[in-house]
Parts: C-alpha cells; structure tokens; sequence
C-alpha cells in the first residue's frame, strides 16, 4: 500500500504534491502479473498465432486493441477471439486490454 501521492495519482484531482489520503494496492500473481483491485489478467493461450488470437479470462466487457510495434492501432474492438489475423503481416504485436479502469498490455508474435 502506497499512501498518499502527488495530485491526480490518488484519484482526488488534487494540485502535485498535495496527495489527499489515497492509495494503491498492487499484489503480484504467482506468474509475475500485477494484480490490482481485483483484476484478474489475460491470459494468451497460442503465441505465437497464425490466425487467431485465443485468449483466456476474458469476461466480455473488454475492449481490445492489437498495436504494431510503432504504435499504430492494426485492429480494435470487442471480441478478439472470434477475429480472423490471417492477413497482417508476420512480427511482433501487442494486445491491449481495457476493462473498467484497468489496463493490461501482452506482447505476441504473429507467424
């Protein structure tokens, strides 16, 4: 538990410096993920891919972006899983996940 923080970090809006009795709790999962508030992480289930990103967790309130690696948004929207990559190029993309107030990013490799 972190106390306090700088204004905006807290939650509260408050001026940097002025932190306002806020805190952030962050446990870390037995693979190394950050756990916080609650949020239970994506999973990847194939990496690398050739058609399908299958990923595990999911819960359907999720929003999903695939990046390329100079930030350029490839595809976005609700279900990843039933979307068909077959057509972008070989590399290295990331996957954002975006549910409620949290945000995961995983890395993978399209073959």
């Amino acid at each position: 538990n972190y106390g306090g923080g700088g204004g905006g970090g807290n939650g509260n809006g408050g001026n940097p410096g002025n932190g306002a009795g806020g805190y952030c709790q962050i446990s870390w999962g037995s693979n190394g993920i950050a756990v916080a508030n609650g949020f239970q992480p994506v999973n990847i289930l194939q990496n690398p891919f050739t058609d399908f990103i299958k990923l595990q967790n999911t819960t359907g309130n999720e929003t999903f972006e695939l990046q390329n690696t100079n930030g350029q948004i490839v595809w976005c929207g609700k279900n990843i899983n039933g979307e068909n990559f077959s057509t972008i190029a070989s590399g290295i993309y990331f996957v954002k996940v975006i549910r409620e107030n949290n945000v995961q990013v995983l890395k993978v490799v399209k073959q």
